[in-house]
């Protein structure tokens, strides 16, 4: 996505707000995307050292996360940068991680942002197999009950990957999209 975006000209940074398993100086999500996809802006906001979900791993930990709210602002921060066309945020586990001490999810945290006037969509990825329906038709089925249009396809990274893409200004995603061609499905950047 990162290399399709890149290739329309767009000027980007991506954000994990809670990168989680990893140790301080070991190299995490944000390495591997600039890894893949060639050198990136990046943000990581919290790192914590156990492979939780990021509430459990900050309880476990003894950090108090960043709100809802308050990563809403970061992100706000950052998207209005002058050299920022679009903020691209990596999730932790799925759309209904809970993200803070709240109960949280990332899909709050897209409510916030939407509420705050920002374009707001998802991508999320499951492996087609057994033991797939909760995360293949949950972020899904939360999407359509907020009124968000949804379309999936198996376009994934590899033959056995479903892709589900929902949001407020979302639209269809190719069945078989080439590196550069499927990123022109997603919706433009304001200005």
């Amino acid at each position: 996505m990162v290399v399709g975006l890149r290739a329309q000209g767009l000027r980007l940074v991506v954000v994990k707000p809670t990168q989680t398993g990893l140790l301080a100086g070991e190299p995490g999500d944000l390495h591997d995307i600039c890894r893949l996809a060639g050198e990136v802006e990046t943000d990581e906001l919290v790192r914590l050292p156990d492979p939780l979900a990021p509430d459990a791993a900050a309880r476990q930990a003894g950090v108090t996360l960043p709100t809802v709210a308050e990563h809403a602002a970061r992100l706000a921060e950052i998207a209005g940068r002058h050299h920022v066309d679009l903020v691209l945020v990596e999730g932790a586990g799925g759309l209904l991680v809970r993200i803070d001490a709240e109960a949280g999810t990332i899909a709050d945290l897209g409510a916030e942002l939407s509420a705050g006037g920002a374009k707001v969509g998802y991508v999320m990825v499951a492996a087609a197999g057994l033991g797939t329906l909760n995360p293949a038709s949950s972020p899904p089925e939360h999407c359509a009950a907020a009124g968000w249009t949804v379309s999936a396809s198996s376009s994934g990274p590899g033959p056995n990957t479903l892709t589900w893409r929902c949001g407020p200004t979302c639209g269809t995603w190719p069945r078989s999209p080439a590196p550069a061609s499927w990123a022109e499905s997603l919706p433009a950047p304001d200005g």
